[in-house]
């Protein structure tokens, strides 16, 4: 209970996240993509985060997620990507590893909805454009200027 020696902190932290597969290799197959997405959603909560969205097409994810107020965003990053990793390569992808690089944005409670429904509609969106130019769309509506989007296709 709240009280002025204990007063209750109010947190509301939304995150989308979005890892790329090292190298952009389409390596997550239209019949997995389901089971990778639930088996993220338990990463999600089971990390102690709550769960809003997971997406994604053959060659990314995005991840919604709210933090609260005992985890932060790095460990959070670091649970779904690590424990997804392991997962996939146990489904006969061998070869397959996120990049270290990610994007992860604010996202305000007023745009929840919208996040959710962009995130659901990966397949459409990636019949008009590719990664790199949602990439760029996305961190351009945030104020980030890419100054190299080659970094996302040429990691090792």
């Amino acid at each position: 209970m709240p009280s002025p020696e204990h007063p209750a902190n109010f947190i509301s932290l939304r995150i989308h996240l979005v890892c790329r597969i090292r190298r952009g290799f389409p390596l997550i197959p239209d019949h997995l993509q389901p089971e990778l997405w639930a088996y993220v959603g338990g990463i999600v909560k089971r990390t102690g985060l709550m769960l809003y969205q997971v997406g994604g097409a053959k060659d990314h994810m995005h991840v919604f997620f709210g933090l609260p107020e005992t985890v932060t965003a790095a460990a959070a990053v670091h649970s779904i990507m690590t424990k997804s990793s392991v997962w996939i390569r146990h489904q006969d992808v061998a070869k397959f590893q996120w990049q270290k690089s990610y994007g992860a944005f604010s996202v305000s409670a007023s745009h929840t909805d919208r996040t959710m429904s962009y995130i659901r509609r990966q397949k459409e969106h990636h019949s008009r454009r590719d990664f790199d130019t949602e990439l760029a769309a996305i961190a351009r509506a945030y104020g980030i200027v890419p100054t190299n989007r080659g970094a996302w296709t040429q990691e090792s």
